[in-house]
């Protein structure tokens, strides 16, 4: 399932995962209408109007925005969304001179020097996530990861092939959000759920890909200082660390 909004009144909000560079956002947006200026993900100042960092769209094209005291466009993509089919988004903050968006796998590179908005503290999806939520989205949002890592080319091909966020990079992996109706806007990954504003709805996603269940088999009885042991590897699979 995905989160589907009303471009009105509906958004995400929680506690942001990052606040500085390096940064990668990565998602799959159904947008209603290339019409406007409509927010994917925003990681700003809760209490501030002039420290806001997103990943939005604009007349259809994915634009990164970042309002270090000036509202300013840091990059945006060559071509466009498709409007109301499933569209797949990699945003990559590097550093203040190097940002990159790949829209459906195609790439599009920005050197303008820019700072990252200062005290970023909150995220929105949906919605800019500042002192007053703006800009919001109507359509459709779908596993949603940040990352504290600039992604190679490589690794935005794979996201675009449809792999869940957990199997990139998961060292590097800040927040997860499957925005399924089974989970809610629980975080997977970290500890920042999410909080509905005027209850977003559920919606079909594209097909997402995820591990495999793997089934370990042990000899019983088995000793507690060998469960222990058992318990930690898995700790440490599961986190890919």
């Amino acid at each position: 399932m995905a989160r589907t909004f009303n471009g009105t009144t509906q958004w995400l909000l929680g506690n942001s995962p990052v606040n500085a560079y390096p940064i990668t956002v990565a998602l799959w947006v159904n947008d209603a209408s290339a019409v406007g200026f409509h927010t994917m993900v925003g990681i700003c100042n809760s209490a501030a109007t002039n420290a806001r960092n997103g990943v939005l769209l604009n007349a259809g094209k994915v634009r990164l925005f970042i309002n270090d005291d000036s509202a300013t466009t840091v990059g945006e993509s060559s071509n466009s969304i498709v409007d109301n089919t499933w569209n797949c988004v990699v945003a990559v903050f590097d550093s203040s001179t190097n940002r990159s968006i790949y829209l459906n796998g195609t790439k599009t590179t920005a050197t303008t020097t820019h700072t990252f908005g200062a005290g970023a503290n909150r995220i929105g999806i949906a919605s800019l996530s500042d002192n007053t939520p703006s800009s919001p989205l109507g359509g459709s949002i779908a596993n949603v990861g940040i990352w504290n890592i600039s992604f190679t080319d490589q690794e935005a091909v794979e996201f675009y092939s449809g792999v869940a966020c957990n199997m990139i990079r998961p060292d590097a992996l800040q927040a997860w959000y499957r925005l399924n109706d089974s989970d809610g806007d629980v975080d997977w990954w970290g500890q920042n759920n999410l909080t509905a504003t005027a209850s977003p709805t559920y919606s079909q996603h594209p097909p997402i890909i995820y591990p495999s269940t793997t089934k370990i088999f042990l000899p019983l009885p088995i000793p507690p200082s060998y469960s222990m042991k058992c318990h930690d590897l898995f700790k440490s699979f599961i986190k890919g660390s």
